[in-house]
C-alpha cells in the first residue's frame, strides 16, 4: 500500500496523519542548523513584538524548542526547511527555481537560477533575482522635489506572494519546487500543492478561514514579522495592487500546483496593441471564442486575404505572445493565450 493511500485511509477513520513538517529528521542535527539565522529571527521578532524579549540570549536549543522545531534532542523536519545550512540531497525540495524570459513565452531565456538552502536564503536569493530582472520607473510627484522610484512589481506584493509560497509548498512532494518565472508582462509564483479542501480560489479574495498546510514553519515566519496576519496574504497582495493602480493579480491552480500572477506596471493586453491591425484584433477574437485552424478563420474574417497574408498575421501574433500554434502543415490548430499565460484550448 503507497503512502498516499494510506494517508487516505487514516483520514477515513477520523485519525489525523503526521504531517510531513512535524516528522523527525534522522539526517540533521542542531549543528547542521545556521545559528545566525535563527538568532536574528528572535532579535527580528522581539522587534515586532512577536516574540517574548525573555528569549534573547537564550541557546539555540531552547529557541528551537519554544518553536516546537525540536522534540526531545531530535529536530523536526520544519526546522531544516526553516534553518537548514545545507539541504543537500536529503532535502531537495528546499528550491527555487528562477527564470526571465524574453517576451511572453518560454522560448527565450534572459536570466536563470537556481538556488536551494533555508527558507530565509530563498526568501533572500528571489527578491534580488527579481530587482535583477525588472525595471524601476521614476516620475516625478507635484510638491516634491525628488523623483519618486515606481517598481515594476510592487515590492511588498512579490515579498507576500513569496512568503506565501515559502509556507504553503507541499514539502512532502520532494520533486516539485517553487518556481519563479518572469516575462515583458507579468511574473508568476509558481508551488508544489493545491489549496487546502473547503478553500476556493475566488474565496482567496475575501475574509477566509486559515488553514496552513505547515503551522509550524508558518508561524515562525509570523514571529519573525514576515506575516502580519494569519489568511490575509492574498487579500494584502490584491490591496497592495489596487493602491498601486495595477491590475488585479491572478491566483489559480495548475497541474498540481498554485499559481500567483502579477501583472506588469506595464501591462497591456492586446486591445491596448496599438501596432496590430483591425484584422489581427478580429483574428485574436476568433481564437478568444474557440480553437480553431486557419480555414476557420479566413471563412469568419469579414474581409477576403490570401493564406500567405493570414500565416504573417498569425505569425506576427505567435511573436508577440497572443496566440499559439499545435500541429502541422493542415493539421495546425491555432490558439489564444490568456491573460493568464496559458493557451485557451
Amino acid at each position: 500500500m503507497n503512502q498516499r493511500r494510506y494517508q487516505q485511509l487514516l483520514l477515513t477513520r477520523n485519525i489525523k496523519p503526521i504531517s510531513w513538517e512535524t516528522q523527525i529528521t534522522n539526517s540533521f542535527s542542531i549543528d547542521d542548523l545556521d545559528k545566525e539565522e535563527i538568532i536574528n529571527t528572535v532579535r527580528l521578532g522581539i522587534k515586532e513584538n512577536h516574540i517574548d524579549s525573555s528569549l534573547e540570549g537564550k541557546g539555540v536549543e531552547e529557541i528551537l524548542t519554544k518553536f516546537g522545531l525540536i522534540k526531545g534532542d531530535q529536530l523536526l523536519n520544519a526546522a531544516v526547511v526553516l534553518f537548514a545550512k545545507d539541504p543537500g540531497s536529503e532535502y531537495i525540495q528546499c528550491v527555487i527555481r528562477m527564470a526571465r524570459f524574453k517576451g511572453l513565452t518560454k522560448e527565450i531565456f534572459i536570466d536563470n537560477k537556481q538556488s536551494f538552502g533555508h527558507a530565509f536564503f530563498l526568501l533572500n536569493e528571489s527578491e534580488n533575482f527579481i530587482r535583477r530582472n525588472t525595471a524601476v520607473s521614476g516620475k516625478i510627484v507635484p510638491g516634491k522635489m525628488k523623483r519618486v522610484d515606481e517598481p515594476e512589481y510592487p515590492f511588498e506584493a512579490v515579498r507576500e506572494a513569496l512568503i506565501n509560497a515559502l509556507c504553503h509548498r507541499d514539502y512532502a512532494s520532494p520533486g516539485g519546487a517553487i518556481t519563479l518565472t518572469i516575462y515583458d508582462d507579468r511574473l508568476e509564483i509558481i508551488n508544489t500543492g493545491l489549496l487546502p479542501e473547503g478553500i476556493t480560489i475566488d474565496q482567496l479574495k475575501i475574509n477566509h478561514s486559515s488553514h496552513p498546510r505547515n503551522p509550524n514553519i508558518t508561524k515562525v515566519f509570523y514571529r519573525r514579522g514576515l506575516i502580519e496576519e494569519m489568511g490575509m496574504g492574498t487579500q494584502k497582495i490584491i490591496q497592495i495592487c489596487a493602491n498601486a493602480n495595477m491590475k488585479e493579480p491572478e491566483f489559480f491552480e495548475q497541474a498540481g500546483t498554485f499559481v500567483i500572477c502579477l501583472w506588469s506596471r506595464s501591462y497591456k493586453s492586446y486591445s491596448d496593441d496599438i501596432s496590430l491591425t483591425e484584422r489581427q484584433k478580429k483574428i485574436l477574437r476568433l481564437l478568444k471564442e474557440k480553437r480553431r485552424s486557419p480555414r476557420d478563420i479566413l471563412y469568419l474574417l469579414d474581409e477576403s486575404i490570401t493564406d500567405r497574408t493570414l500565416r504573417n498575421d498569425l505569425q506576427l501574433l505567435k511573436q508577440k505572445g497572443f496566440a499559439n500554434s499545435e500541429g502541422q502543415g493542415k493539421q495546425t490548430i491555432w490558439s489564444i493565450i490568456s491573460t493568464s499565460g496559458k493557451t485557451r484550448k
